[in-house]
């Protein structure tokens, strides 16, 4: 993987702002081999706020059109914690970074929110600071472990990362998974559902 010259920049900055503890959601290097770890920041039986939404999401919620999407992403965002990581399934084209976009717009952040696949991550500020991450161009999570991820992510954040099942091998650790599925017969539908599962990564 070629190395652009912002990664470089952004470790150094990384490395001179310091980041509060206990919030970072990767497992420490040493126990990256001792298999599964629990959700980093949310060991309560709820992730969000909102308790009705999150019941509506664990059974999935049908969206018709981008953007019914893009508003559920809004409502999902106000009732995020922060610092929390999520990771976003599905094929392209099925709504991952609409929904990012939607989040965004609920963090009060006015940049063109778009899906990072060359670039491989964006952060935008706002509210909180969104990390979004594609992974879809990655080989190995050795190659993940190369963009210094854990060392420029500020709190309070909230990441969204894209194909996590490139990266897969326990080095981030995700507090809920967000499945995006198109019904059939139905091209702008959506139907998103939350699972807080650590093994449906799968």
């Amino acid at each position: 993987m070629s190395f652009f010259p912002e990664t470089m920049f952004l470790w150094l900055w990384g490395r001179l702002c310091p980041r509060a503890k206990g919030t970072s959601p990767f497992r420490p290097r040493a126990a990256r081999c001792a298999g599964p770890m629990p959700s980093a920041s949310k060991a309560g039986p709820h992730l969000l706020r909102d308790e009705a939404l999150e019941a509506a999401l664990l059974e999935g919620i049908l969206c018709l059109s981008p953007d019914e999407t893009h508003r559920l992403a809004g409502r999902f965002a106000d009732a995020l914690p922060e610092n929390s990581t999520l990771f976003l399934h599905g094929d392209l084209g099925a709504g991952k970074t609409t929904f990012v976009q939607g989040m965004a717009e609920s963090y009060g952040i006015s940049a063109a929110v778009t899906s990072p696949t060359f670039t491989l991550w964006n952060c935008y500020e706002g509210r909180y600071h969104l990390f979004h991450v594609d992974a879809y161009r990655l080989e190995s999570a050795p190659e993940a472990e190369a963009l210094y991820l854990e060392d420029f992510l500020q709190v309070p954040y909230v990441l969204c990362v894209e194909w996590p099942e490139k990266i897969a091998d326990g080095h981030l650790v995700p507090d809920a998974h967000l499945w995006f599925s198109q019904p059939k017969g139905k091209p702008d539908a959506r139907i998103i559902r939350l699972s807080r599962e650590h093994s449906a990564l799968g």
